[in-house]
């Protein structure tokens, strides 16, 4: 009787392994179908050589058992966890002024075949106000040794949220719009190339090479020229710019620089330095905006992400996103003058001087916390869905528009804020 009973469980912790490898393995935006094989034969492989020492040995049999049953009722979390990701839509668009552009996991199946969001992991978004579209970036998690094709960028039509189309390729990152010609800038992370496409219709046109990882792209009107800002690259330990001339696209200029992993820049009108933020380690560079050599270097933390710049209060806003705060530097002298509490995990800011306020998105619980500077407290907090990543401003400034885990969203910022 007792090795009856023995031999259920044993099933049982089979069939709840395998159930683990199918939900993890089809339900997450960081394993794909290779890697759910894998992970479904690793599991029986391992019934398998349970099933020797079964008898001949119970203890073993409880101890591993165990270990695939905790990995079974990991797949049962994840069940419940998706149709949290579900429920979340409810949650999110009952705030005023939330409208959603297109949900992720809302209606049929992320992962079928033709699905946008095949695999996809969402990372940066950006207005063509000039054609009334929206153009969503979108990675591969595990970094860049997963070399799947998926829908590397969605283009979304703003009036008809139906009308999209993608692209097909490896893990994406860095977007910019160029408001005048019309074309977009794409910086394929993985395939190390940047992507020039026509605004009227989102194909490509152009693919330029360039140094490994592009990470963050600058329009410079100008001085008539783009910045491409490139993470680093694993021989050489260096992240680098790549200066290429506006109209022509040929490279004009490049720079690199030892020892951080780039992660964004912003530019200063007055003087056109450069500022950018290494998240590993967390420093700040300061640039000179014609030789692009280094002004100024200050480490701040473990690590730093987004930055924003006042440059009539002389101000540079730089997320720390361990420390849940935002710093606020002198942008001369790189010297902290005071520090602005907000979300853990916050990654990227926004500055609307505008309405003089700060947005910065919480990567981990999914808030987008409105800030006022001069008061340095809260406003507003916004819940857009968890891994919050890219948000940005609309060109007319009145929308906000943010990609997470749950979708792409867009805030109407008169409406949230009162």
């Amino acid at each position: 009787m007792v090795h009856f009973f023995v031999v259920l469980l044993h099933g049982l912790v089979v069939l709840l392994s395998v159930f683990c490898a199918f939900y993890f393995g089809r339900t997450t935006y960081y394993v794909g179908k290779y890697q759910t094989l894998a992970l479904l034969l690793l599991f029986l492989g391992l019934g398998i050589l349970l099933r020797k020492f079964i008898l001949a040995s119970p203890a073993l049999y409880a101890v591993l058992g165990s270990v695939l049953f905790l990995a079974g009722c990991t797949g049962i979390w994840l069940k419940f966890y998706l149709a949290k990701v579900t429920k979340d839509h409810v949650k999110i668009l009952e705030q005023p002024g939330v409208e959603a552009v297109y949900l992720f996991h809302g209606e049929g199946d992320p992962t079928a075949e033709g699905s946008l969001e095949l695999n996809s992991h969402p990372r940066e978004v950006m207005e063509d106000a000039r054609e009334g579209a929206l153009y969503i970036t979108h990675g591969i998690g595990g970094g860049p040794a997963r070399k799947e094709i998926t829908n590397s960028v969605v283009r979304v039509n703003l009036n008809d949220a139906a009308d999209r189309s993608a692209i097909r390729g490896a893990t994406s990152r860095a977007v910019a719009v160029n408001h005048e010609s019309g074309e977009i800038y794409i910086g394929m992370w993985v395939e190390n190339c940047m992507l020039v496409l026509d605004g009227k219709d989102g194909k490509v046109k152009k693919k330029i090479p360039t140094n490994p990882r592009p990470w963050n792209l600058l329009i410079d009107q100008e001085e008539n020229r783009l910045i491409l800002l490139n993470e680093w690259e694993v021989s050489s330990k260096a992240s680098s710019i790549e200066v290429f001339d506006l109209d022509s696209l040929e490279k004009v200029g490049e720079k690199s620089y030892e020892k951080i992993s780039a992660y964004t820049m912003v530019k200063s009108r007055k003087d056109g330095r450069l500022f950018i933020s290494s998240w590993f380690p967390g420093t700040i560079l300061s640039l000179d905006g014609d030789d692009l050599g280094i002004l100024r270097k200050r480490t701040l933390s473990l690590c730093v992400f987004g930055l924003a710049l006042d440059e009539a209060a002389g101000s540079l806003y730089v997320a720390l996103p361990v420390l849940a705060k935002i710093a606020v530097l002198d942008m001369d002298t790189l010297k902290s003058k005071y520090y602005i509490n907000t979300e853990f995990s916050c990654r990227n800011i926004i500055l609307d001087d505008e309405r003089n306020l700060l947005y910065a998105g919480g990567w981990i619980n999914g808030i987008l916390d409105i800030i006022d500077p001069d008061t340095r407290r809260s406003v507003k907090k916004l819940y857009l869905g968890r891994r919050l990543r890219g948000i940005s401003q609309s060109k007319d400034r009145r929308t906000l528009f943010a990609v997470s885990q749950s979708g792409v969203f867009k805030i109407d910022l008169e409406a949230a804020l009162h």
